[in-house]
């Protein structure tokens, strides 16, 4: 998709051990020298509330030549990137400059604060704005009926917007073939056809 032209927007945590940094590591080498980044990653604000300034500049540091990195918080999804000094959020003339942890808490303090529930999915809604098809790749969309589900909230903002959704995540095939509960782990209600 990629080498067609398409850019991939993809929402993940910030743990350098987990998908998203390995996805990014994979990748480096081979789409360094595109003209623009190849990835735009979307951090939902929970997650950006459980970073440390040190860490989130790292992991924008590290995935800088293929990500664009932009932050979800009060309904708006802001470009981020790590500078020599710092952070900068946003754009034009609202963009800000913050040179240490005590200055992004205080950025984030002064920020509306949603419940996670909420706040992941208004990330997964802002996703669908700035996208074109869906492709699930795995992990969790939210299954709102399962208390083993660490992600909760509706997921139907994909098919509400009318768009493609393709790909093996289980949560995809869970709501969509209304399956038996497997090795008896509670499922969910399928969601049956889109809307």
């Amino acid at each position: 998709m990629i080498r067609a032209g398409a850019r991939v927007v993809y929402a993940g945590n910030l743990d350098p051990k987990g998908l998203t940094f390995n996805i990014f590591r994979c990748l480096t080498g081979a789409y360094a020298a595109a003209q623009e980044a190849a990835f735009i990653h979307i951090v939902p604000e929970p997650i950006l509330r459980g970073t440390s300034f040190d860490g989130l500049v790292v992991a924008l540091r590290e995935g800088m030549a293929v990500v664009e990195t932009r932050i979800h918080v009060e309904d708006s999804l802001l470009p981020i990137r790590a500078i020599v000094d710092g952070l900068l959020i946003g754009k034009g003339g609202s963009r800000i400059k913050l040179g240490n942890d005590a200055e992004f808490k205080s950025w984030l303090d002064a920020r509306q604060s949603l419940d996670n529930a909420p706040a992941y999915s208004a990330a997964r809604k802002a996703m669908t704005e700035v996208s074109d098809a869906r492709v699930v790749l795995g992990g969790k969309m939210g299954l709102t009926n399962s208390p083993a589900t660490p992600i909760r909230g509706p997921c139907r903002a994909l098919w509400k917007a009318g768009m493609p959704c393709g790909g093996t995540g289980m949560d995809r095939v869970v709501r969509l073939v209304k399956p038996k509960p497997m090795l008896g782990e509670p499922i969910g209600e399928p969601l049956g056809e889109p809307p």
